[in-house]
């Protein structure tokens, strides 16, 4: 059995992450767009437990996941012709600063008082997502390394 328990948690979090100039409204519900890689028997595990409890917890909430082999060009291209998903995946909080510069991302401050993410993450996790005193991205996962 495939524990995503703390990959949902994450993921929710992940979920305020709205890029500027992106977040659609269709009717009455609200769309979110994710770009994330394929990864294979877990797609379905996540479609299962995460999306569709989000959906049912959050009715006027849509969130879709468009998994791509490349997504890092995907994202980066999105970005630079204004029509970047809701959530992005870079390859750690150092990319995040270019973005933060350009103005491409919103910061998360508001969302993180609200649902209490300080205490809920490691302390590491939470400043490394700080710019400028602003909480700008959330790790997906961390891992510990064991050196013998």
């Amino acid at each position: 059995m495939i524990d995503i328990s703390r990959f949902t948690g994450i993921a929710t979090a992940l979920v305020a992450l709205l890029v500027l100039g992106t977040h659609a409204a269709h009717a009455q519900k609200a769309q979110t767009r994710w770009v994330d890689q394929p990864r294979g028997a877990l797609d379905k595990v996540i479609d299962e437990r995460f999306v569709a409890s989000l959906h049912a917890a959050n009715p006027n909430l849509e969130l879709k996941i468009i998994r791509q082999e490349d997504h890092e060009k995907f994202v980066r291209m999105s970005i630079q012709a204004g029509t970047a998903p809701d959530i992005i995946q870079t390859n750690g909080p150092s990319e995040v600063i270019d973005l933060v510069r350009a103005g491409k991302v919103v910061a998360l401050d508001d969302y993180a008082k609200k649902f209490g993410w300080a205490d809920k993450m490691l302390p590491w996790a939470y400043q490394a997502g700080l710019v400028n005193g602003k909480l700008y991205s959330v790790p997906q996962t961390y891992e510990s390394m064991l050196l013998y």
